[in-house]
Formats: C-alpha cells, sequence, structure tokens
C-alpha cells in the first residue's frame, strides 16, 4: 500500500472538508497524484459543492421551493389578519408622527390657512362633534339644516 494513500485517509476522516488541493499540499504529492488516488480508492474528498440553503419563509417558518412566490403569499395572508393590520396601522401612525415633528411648522401654517378659507366646514365639524357628543349622553338631537 502506498504511504500517501494511507496518509490521505488520515486526512479524509480527520478533515472531511479537506478538498483535494489542500490534501496534496499536506501530504507534499501532486494534485493529480491524490484526484487519481481518490478516484481508485473511493475518497470522499470535499469538491466545494453548494450545501443546500433551505428555504424558509420569514412569516410563517414554513419550507418552501420558491421562496418568493410563497413569500408574497404568505405577505398577502399576513396583510389580511388582524397582526398584519395592527402592523400597518402602527406603522403609519410613526409615519404620520413622524411628517408632523418634521413639518410642525409647515402643518400649523396649512392648518390656519385651510381654517381661514373654510369657516363653514369648521362650523360644520363643530357641529357633528357636539350632535355625538349628546347623543352619547342620551339626549334625542335633531341637527340644524
Amino acid at each position: 500500500m502506498d504511504v500517501a494513500l494511507i496518509k490521505l485517509q488520515r486526512l479524509v476522516k480527520q478533515e472531511p472538508e479537506l478538498n483535494m488541493a489542500q490534501a496534496a499540499e499536506r501530504v507534499g504529492i501532486s494534485r493529480e497524484r491524490v484526484r487519481q488516488l481518490a478516484n481508485k480508492h473511493d475518497l470522499p474528498f470535499y469538491r466545494g459543492q453548494k450545501k443546500k440553503t433551505s428555504n424558509v419563509c420569514d412569516l410563517c417558518n414554513k419550507p418552501t421551493v420558491y421562496k418568493a412566490l410563497h413569500h408574497r403569499a404568505c405577505t398577502i395572508k399576513f396583510n389580511a389578519s388582524p397582526e398584519g393590520i395592527a402592523l400597518r396601522r402602527e406603522r403609519d401612525n410613526k409615519n404620520v408622527l413622524k411628517w408632523q415633528r418634521t413639518n410642525r411648522k409647515k402643518y400649523r401654517a396649512y392648518q390656519e390657512k385651510w381654517r381661514k378659507e373654510h369657516p363653514e366646514k369648521i362650523k360644520q365639524y363643530r357641529i357633528k362633534a357636539d350632535v355625538k357628543r349628546l347623543r352619547k349622553l342620551g339626549y334625542t338631537v335633531i341637527p340644524p339644516e
């Protein structure tokens, strides 16, 4: 038996992710000789194959074949669920609050301008709010026309 073969067998057992080029350097023989010995004696060298990554959906954690298609379907289901609706509302509220904080002066100027241009609408909104408040208290209210 060849000394190089014995060394290669030991190396493959100790380090299963060793490729043929690295084994050739360690043993001190050519890569071609390592290839010949590996083919003749069926040595399981690591050939750099990509490890299969499992496609798992981020929302439901189910394994999938086509992650993009499955994820799109899960996203649609999630968006329709109560959790998805609550998450979107929370995100939208944060965006509105952020916009109001960053543009507070512009927002107030816009409000004032709108109030000056639409006094009749403000009056209608106040009447609606008063009617709503009185109905909550139990009064029968006939709104003015």
